[in-house]
């Protein structure tokens, strides 16, 4: 519809305020540091009038010796109820409540309550006492049964940030008793400590005061450690167990004020001792290793405590380590491509061997050797060859005993380098050419050479290289090689009726080539020399023998001989009257010099002619090998009118030392021994079986032995001993001296000397003196008048503090002395 008419009217302002809440109550909360406040809303305003509007409230609240009130919070007009948190445990607070409206009209606040918190009370009584090291706290016991502990907080300042310490394993305080130690603190330095109380479901007080205390510093040092003890492990050489007890007090008898550690000194034998190991302050046994087995070790310990304090030295326990001695006298001697150990046998029951290590430094580890011992040790003898090594590379050795338990220490270190080999082969010996009889070829044999070239041992033989030349030996040609295990070659498809030429050398592993063998020839068939040709060397002779020719108008054979298998042959002489050197299929050719080479050509010699040569055929005269037998009947006695010398003479060896026959004795070595079975020395050597010795001591027994040489040098078997005294004069013994010193310094001091006397028909005695200690030259020495046949002489001519020297000698009938005795020293006192 339309509008109606209008009305005003104006309207009024709220100028009252609600009333105070009232019914205001606060009680304290089963949680510690809560308190439930609750109110009642107003229901007028102020003056009773019906209540106008209600906005909320604002809660306040005061602390017991804080001061007055303080608003806590502001609420919507709903609420009439609150949870205060986070309050001290055990303290009053008073709470009150305003009310106010949507224009800020506020009322009176309430009637005030108070009311206490619940919780656990902060202990009280706080104290602290300083000690070494340490401060120890105490305080009043909180009297509430879910009281489970205590909380103890630190600072370094009193008004710094406190951190809690921590209790023992598992558990969530510091401590259950109403005291606390602080230990390990440093010396001087101050701390400041507040504590809390702590209940079940995790409640804790209010923390204490705080109070402050300075740790002391400690400066006594322990007791040394008691009881320490060392035991070799039986089984083990390189180990000792040390065991020992804990000081219970600090020096000067004082409660022990801390203990960190202990320091474990070591000595090797007579040594000093040196720091071995640092140990912890639980630890009551060690087991020191890696030391040398057979070895006396001293021990000893030190305790500590944490401000350094060291004890005195603890009383000393000597062990030495079980074990098996090392080898000793180690040696290491090089040769081509090995390198050759040798070392003292040690003796040991349960001995198994020795264990020999290798190294290419000596700060390297060593490395065990395979040897004919296996898996247990490298070698049961006392050498060990080290081979097939580079030449020129250094190697150094240790070598241990190994017995059925254990294994030594190693032995002192040696080294040594294995030598290149430089030196070839000596050359083959021997070497044969042998044409076949029918068909052209031409079979080689020859001997392996002995040694090197240079006459050493034979360091190594690879193979034979063979060289041929055709019609002449000048252009020798190597044509073949032939493995060492051989020592023959068959050279075919030769021409016939062509004489060849043939030698051979040898190589060794390093590549060092021999000089060739002596040449050789043979003639392939197209004439008909004789065939077969060969030759045996013997000692002093070569026979050479041959098939026999079938020619019909056979007279004989001659024999050519030469020193070259190339050139200069010459015949050799028949019997008297024959155009030929021999009917026979085989010839002697004898008086020869051992070690000769000889070469060796055959021809038939017929009615009608002679054939050509055959091919040579060389032989060495074999040297004579065979010692003499040794002398026999050795006897001896003294030259007349030289009683400082022997006459020996002996039979001469009749055979060889094998039993054969003689082959020669060009001469005797004599030796001579003060001893029966003391060492022999080679006196000289003559050529008769006569010698005479001079130069001895007189009434002196000697012995001797002599051997047999012949002219190769072959040196035979010693003589059995025989023994001869020499003449002369017994020497005088005792010689004693006797010194006289008057105490009247203008009379002379006199020197006695006396003797016991020499045996046999003695016509005086000499005496000399000397200044010279120990002089043997007779032109140092005086002699002390008279010569006398008494044995004592007085000597008068002696000076004060001088000291003199004296000898004494025998003279017997026919003129003949002894030796001087030996010189014999005094002083004359001042």
């Amino acid at each position: 519809s339309e509008l109606s008419g209008f009305v005003g009217a104006t309207s009024l302002s709220d100028d009252r305020s609600p009333g105070a809440p009232h019914s205001l109550s606060a009680v304290a909360s089963d949680r510690a540091g809560e308190v439930v406040v609750r109110w009642s809303a107003p229901l007028t305003d102020t003056g009773g009038e019906p209540l106008s509007g209600l906005s909320g409230y604002v809660l306040l609240r005061s602390e017991s010796g804080a001061g007055g009130l303080v608003p806590v919070d502001t609420l919507s007009a709903g609420v009439q109820e609150y949870r205060d948190t986070g309050l001290k445990s055990r303290t009053t607070y008073s709470y009150s409540v305003v009310a106010f409206d949507a224009l800020g009209n506020t009322s009176s606040a309430s009637s005030a309550v108070s009311v206490t918190s619940s919780g656990l009370s902060s202990p009280e009584g706080l104290r602290a006492s300083a000690g070494i090291g340490r401060i120890e706290l105490l305080w009043s016991s909180v009297g509430a049964s879910s009281l489970v502990g205590y909380d103890v907080y630190r600072s370094s300042t009193s008004d710094g940030t406190y951190r809690r310490l921590a209790g023992g394993e598992g558990t969530s305080f510091t401590t259950g008793l109403t005291s606390y130690v602080d230990s390990n603190l440093s010396g001087g330095q101050r701390y400041y400590y507040k504590i809390r109380s702590v209940g079940e479901a995790g409640a804790v007080s209010e923390l204490s005061g705080f109070v402050g205390a300075t740790s002391l510093s400690d400066d006594r040092s322990p007791e040394p450690p008691p009881g320490v003890a060392a035991v070799a492990d039986a089984s083990d050489p390189s180990r000792i167990t040390l065991s020992w007890g804990a000081p219970s007090r600090d020096a000067g008898g004082g409660p022990l004020t801390g203990l960190s550690g202990f320091i474990l000194l070591r000595a090797e034998g007579d040594g000093s001792f040196v720091r071995a190991a640092s140990l912890g302050a639980g630890q009551r046994r060690f087991d020191d290793t890696g030391l040398k087995s057979l070895t006396t070790y001293r021990y000893a310990l030190i305790a500590v405590d944490g401000a350094g304090n060291e004890s005195a030295l603890s009383p000393v326990a000597q062990v030495t380590t079980t074990g098996v001695p090392a080898p000793a006298a180690v040696t290491a001697d090089d040769g081509i491509g090995r390198i050759e150990l040798n070392w003292a046998a040690v003796h040991h029951v349960d001995l198994l061997g020795y264990n020999v290590y290798r190294a290419t430094r000596p700060d390297q580890p060593f490395s065990r050797l395979e040897g004919d011992g296996g898996e247990a040790f490298s070698t049961g003898r006392t050498t060990f060859v080290d081979s097939s090594l580079a030449a020129g590379q250094l190697f150094y050795y240790k070598v241990t005993t190994v017995t059925a338990e254990l294994e030594s220490d190693p032995s002192a270190l040696v080294s040594a380098s294995a030598a290149a080999d430089d030196v070839a082969p000596a050359a083959p010996t021997g070497l044969v050419a042998i044409a076949a009889d029918d068909r052209a070829e031409v079979s080689l044999r020859w001997s392996r050479p002995r040694t090197d070239q240079d006459g050493g041992d034979l360091t190594g033989l690879r193979s034979f290289v063979v060289y041929r030349a055709q019609d002449g030996p000048g252009a020798l040609s190597a044509v073949d090689t032939v493995d060492a295990g051989s020592s023959a070659f068959t050279d075919t498809g030769l021409e016939p009726a062509t004489t060849y030429y043939y030698s051979v050398s040898a190589t060794d592993g390093s590549g060092n080539v021999s000089p060739r063998a002596l040449t050789v020839s043979a003639t392939t068939p197209g004439i008909s020399p004789p065939a077969a040709l060969s030759t045996s060397g013997e000692v002093t002779r070569i026979t050479v023998s041959w098939n026999a020719s079938d020619e019909d108008d056979l007279l004989g054979y001659n024999v050519y001989r030469s020193t070259r298998p190339d050139e200069g042959y010459a015949r050799l002489a028949g019997a008297e009257g024959t155009p030929f050197t021999t009917g026979q299929t085989s010839y002697v050719d004898s008086n020869l010099t051992g070690g000769q080479i000889l070469y060796y050509r055959v021809s038939v010699v017929t009615s009608s002619g002679e054939s050509d040569p055959s091919a040579f055929s060389g032989a060495t005269v074999l040297v004579d090998l065979h010692a003499p037998e040794a002398p026999s009947q050795v006897t001896g006695r003294p030259v007349p009118g030289h009683p400082d010398q022997l006459e020996l003479s002996w039979r001469a060896p009749r055979s060889d030392e094998d039993g054969g026959r003689l082959t020669g004795v060009s001469g005797y070595v004599v030796y001579r021994a003060a001893e029966a079975t003391g060492d022999f020395t080679e006196l000289d050597s003559t050529v008769t079986s006569t010698f005479v010795d001079t130069a001895l001591s007189q009434r002196t027994t000697y012995y001797y032995q002599v051997e047999a040489f012949d002219a190769e040098g072959n040196l035979g078997p010693r003589s059995e001993t025989a023994s001869a005294t020499t003449g002369g004069v017994d020497l005088p013994t005792n010689v004693r001296l006797v010194a006289a010193t008057p105490s009247n310094p203008n009379d002379r001091p006199v020197v006695t000397i006396s003797w016991v006397a020499s045996k046999g028909a003695i016509l005086r005695y000499e005496v000399q003196r000397t200044t010279v200690a120990n002089s043997t030259r007779d032109g140092d020495y005086t002699e002390i008048l008279p010569h006398a046949i008494g044995t004592t002489r007085e000597d008068d001519t002696v000076r004060r503090g001088q000291t003199y020297y004296y000898r004494v000698r025998a003279v017997d009938i026919d003129d003949r002395v002894s030796e001087w005795t030996e010189p014999l020293g005094i002083t004359v006192s001042e």
